[in-house]
């Protein structure tokens, strides 16, 4: 952890700061290039690597919309993988193992 003045901040936190990572690949849709971004909601700030949804103030911006749309399923899906590995994993605590 690197000292950031009051708080600590991680070798991963900073990675991401200086896009040393979510650089690659980079996929061309419709002739633009598109980096690797990680979906944020209202609780993270403002980052260059973060994507966060429309704030939907015109129900006529149907591609807003349905962009919305897709990024919550998918954040639904990876929170959803996450509490399933976190209850897996709380069976495999359980386990009884004797190494010698």
């Amino acid at each position: 952890m690197v000292d950031g003045g009051q708080f600590k901040i991680s070798s991963l936190y900073c990675s991401f700061q200086s896009r040393h990572i979510l650089q690659k690949p980079i996929n061309t849709i419709k002739g633009v290039q598109i980096q690797p971004y990680l979906f944020k909601d209202a609780t993270y700030p403002i980052q260059p690597y973060l994507l966060k949804g429309y704030k939907l103030r015109n129900s006529d911006m149907v591609n807003q919309i349905r962009f919305d749309q897709s990024m919550n399923k998918g954040r639904v899906l990876i929170k959803n993988a996450f509490g399933t590995l976190k209850n897996r994993w709380r069976i495999l605590k359980k386990i009884n193992a004797h190494v010698d």
